[in-house]
């Protein structure tokens, strides 16, 4: 025998493999529960001064009406615009997902503030900042205002804890109050038609 044959006997196999993994059908890669996305810190600190849920486009109509804005620095109706981009460029799917803004705010531009991995540990994500002092030990007396925005999968996630350092500074629920109660006075029905039975 010759050795091209050989050599050709010993690679058929992998060769056919290969043609074998290339055509086989794709698996859809498995969507994260979250996604951490980028937004302008004046989204946060003109239009939520406090973390938020946005479930739908009411909710960012909502948001607006309701916020301080800045009339020299940003009018409302550019936040508006800047926020409805940062979905569209996003492909926020409402029906599915929600929209959370973490927005804080620093007494000095002096610390650094870190957005730390979030971390989803039965249905609750976990966010957290931690805050670095300067290492001279000087701090500005300028503010500064951060804003975080993460798209979650509402069937994957129930709430967000928000935490600045160790300190818890909020829990968000993801899915609205209204669908729970619907969900509770259901329940309650049910209950009440067993204990007729």
């Amino acid at each position: 025998m010759s050795l091209r044959l050989i050599v050709f006997c010993a690679l058929m196999p992998m060769l056919s493999l290969t043609a074998i993994a290339e055509n086989a059908p794709k698996t859809p890669k498995k969507q994260s529960p979250f996604q951490v996305i980028a937004i302008a810190d004046q989204v946060g600190q003109y239009l939520a001064n406090k973390p938020v849920v946005i479930r739908s486009k009411d909710d960012v109509k909502r948001l607006v009406v309701g916020a301080k804005g800045n009339p020299v620095y940003k009018p409302k109706e550019a936040l508006k615009q800047e926020l409805d981009a940062v979905i569209e460029r996003s492909k926020v799917d409402f029906s599915k997902q929600a929209l959370v803004l973490l927005p804080h705010y620093e007494g000095s531009i002096s610390y650094r503030v870190l957005f730390q991995q979030p971390e989803l540990k039965k249905g609750t994500l976990k966010c957290r900042i931690s805050r670095e002092r300067p290492e001279d030990g000087t701090e500005e007396d300028i503010a500064a205002s951060y804003c975080f925005a993460l798209i979650v999968n509402r069937s994957q996630i129930n709430k967000v804890e928000w935490r600045v350092g160790k300190h818890k500074a909020a829990e968000l629920q993801i899915q609205e109050k209204s669908q729970k109660r619907t969900d509770d006075s259901t329940q309650k029905a049910l209950l009440e038609a067993l204990e007729r039975i």
